[in-house]
């Protein structure tokens, strides 16, 4: 994870044909590939003799191993003996999981439950509704907390070993076994395909038969067994190794090769919509996508009570293309998402919205919250829009660009090292350099062309070839500057996140490596927090600790946008 978001910084440390070397490597995908997750390990048989006196005289030992064999041999037999593990060991289990004891019988009861959902799926015994088919009565299967349905939960992979570069995994010992379940959905604004934290659990009913409970451990860490409180086991950390596959080098594509086609872009909800819940959306900056969110959303995890009120959203983007067009888009789908999940607009969460933009991502939340008048046009065209020759098409993209009114829904917006009066680094050579590696889609650069051969007199800067989002960030760039002197909207909160850990000596202003400080600085916030902290500060443990304190504010001031649409359903978040 750490070579893409070091991407810009790579290219400063080399030129000439060192650094074409480097560009061409990133572009070739020269990073290391790995697994998803390493085979989980599970507890080995013991040898005949050498057995805890309890669980001997309960016969577990003896009966594990038999189904070890039996699942070696891949004879579904084996099923219905981790089941009787299961039942046998429950009771001292729970009593082991409040007690915090590792013992033998904890080993032996998460390696029966591993153990009996990898196989009842690989011996396609394992059906969400119907549960798993044994010789006997069958064990019914149960989601708990889940906000999926049971038929887009594909698959339940047990954890072993793994990696994510730069991240404090985030688990803890208990009852069940922590899994990843891998799911598929096909509902809009939402990505095809993902994974989230779940625990298994396998115990006894009060009638007698065996369940699975497969529960959602992003917000349950405590479950009541047996009149007991018992805290559960979770690893909510493991799921990103799987987007961390599912996203590899698509932050390289979007950049260099933004008329590629990429399923994930546009606005996404991480899980279905949660009534009530606000949503906090994540935008990247250049060069990046959602990944780069992973430090912080796995930090977020650590706060359930904190993130019960929160939904998250994410927003991917091609980063070559010209950052106002994208902007647009956002500024599109937050509407299509509101119109889709709450048509009669009742859920007051949903005009109450949190947007934490990294870079240039804090650019695209600026363009959500203001109004832009005729001040942004005015900054491209040397003429009324009204006067161009347009088709109907070029038309409503540069309405939609360069026109536009502050989202309703946002009400506070925090910036991580946005660059609000650009970066020097986008006016060097590796700037400049970075900016002609951009390849934008044929069908932008077509219509741009039509457009510049039609209204020849009609660009101020006269130049013939659409700029990249690297052109755009040039300090004194006309647009960003009209950018940052549009007003925000009066309801919506700002707060400012920068990093200063270079320069401050010989007369060299402070920046985090890329984002001067008088650059990030913005008027009217409630809040800036300087952070010694190079441009990846959203990944910096005190910008996480500001976030934090930031989003539990959020939930006390008062909603008076909400207040004054008191015929609408008002969704308390204290």
């Amino acid at each position: 994870m750490r070579a893409k978001q070091d991407f810009f910084l790579t290219l400063q440390r080399h030129s000439g044909t060192s650094l074409l070397l480097v560009v061409s490597l990133f572009i070739c995908g020269c990073a290391s590939q790995k697994s998803f997750l390493q085979p989980a390990e599970f507890a080995s048989p013991s040898v005949i003799g050498r057995l805890p006196g309890q669980t001997e005289a309960l016969g577990v030992e003896n009966r594990y191993a038999q189904a070890v064999e039996l699942d070696r041999q891949n004879d579904p037999r084996c099923l219905g003996i981790y089941v009787d593990c299961c039942r046998l060991l429950w009771a001292t289990t729970v009593r082991h999981a409040v007690e915090g004891v590792d013992s033998r019988e904890m080993e032996l009861y998460r390696s029966a439950v591993g153990r009996f959902v990898e196989s009842a799926q690989r011996l396609d015994s394992f059906d969400v509704s119907k549960g798993v088919q044994l010789e006997s009565t069958p064990v019914s299967i149960r989601f708990v907390g889940v906000p999926w349905h049971a038929n887009e939960i594909e698959r339940l992979v047990s954890i072993g070993e793994y990696e994510v570069q730069d991240i404090t995994p985030n688990k803890q010992n208990g009852l069940g076994v922590p899994l990843v379940a891998l799911r598929h959905s096909e509902r809009p604004f939402i990505r095809a395909d993902g994974a989230f934290a779940a625990t298994a659990l396998l115990k006894p009913t009060e009638d007698g038969s065996m369940v699975l409970d497969v529960l959602d451990s992003r917000l349950n860490r405590v479950v009541t067994e047996l009149g007991r409180q018992v805290p559960i086991a979770f690893d909510l950390t493991a799921p990103l190794t799987y987007y961390e596959k599912q996203f590899e080098n698509t932050w390289l594509k979007g950049f260099l090769r933004p008329e590629q086609p990429v399923a994930s872009n546009g606005l996404m909800m991480v899980d279905p919509y949660q009534p009530g819940r606000i949503p906090l959306l994540m935008v990247h900056g250049l060069a990046s996508d959602p990944m780069t969110w992973a430090t912080m959303a796995n930090e977020l995890t650590m706060h359930p009570d904190l993130m019960q009120h929160y939904q998250l959203w994410l927003f991917q983007y091609p980063t070559g293309t010209p950052f106002p067009m994208e902007a647009a888009k956002l500024r599109e789908q937050l509407v299509n998402l509101r119109d889709q999940i709450d048509p009669n607009h009742q859920d007051v969460a949903l005009d109450n919205i949190v947007v934490i933009g990294h870079s240039m991502g804090g650019l695209m939340a600026k363009l959500q919250i203001t109004d832009s008048g005729d001040r942004l046009a005015h900054a491209v065209f040397a003429k009324p829009i009204t006067e161009l020759s347009l088709s109907r098409e070029q038309e409503q993209q540069i309405q939609a660009t360069f026109h536009f009114q502050p989202s309703s829904q946002i009400r506070r917006v925090i910036f991580l090292g946005t660059p609000h009066r650009g970066s020097k680094i986008a006016s060097n050579a590796v700037g400049r350099l970075a900016s002609k590696l951009v390849r934008e889609p044929k069908e932008i650069v077509s219509s741009f062309s039509q457009f510049a051969r039609e209204n020849a007199d009609a660009l101020l800067d006269g130049k013939s070839s659409i700029p990249t989002s690297v052109d755009l960030l040039r300090p004194g760039n006309p647009v960003l500057e009209t950018i940052f002197e549009l007003p925000v909207a009066p309801h919506v909160k700002l707060h400012n996140v920068i990093g200063c850990s270079h320069g401050g000596r010989f007369g060299i202003e402070k920046s985090d490596g890329v984002v001067p400080v008088s650059s990030a600085r913005h008027p009217g916030t409630t809040s800036e927090l300087l952070v010694d902290s190079g441009h990846y500060l959203h990944q910096h443990d005190e910008s996480i600790r500001e976030v934090i304190r930031i989003l539990k504010q959020h939930l006390t001031t008062p909603n008076s946008f909400a207040q004054a649409h008191s015929g609408r359903v008002i969704v308390q978040t204290k």
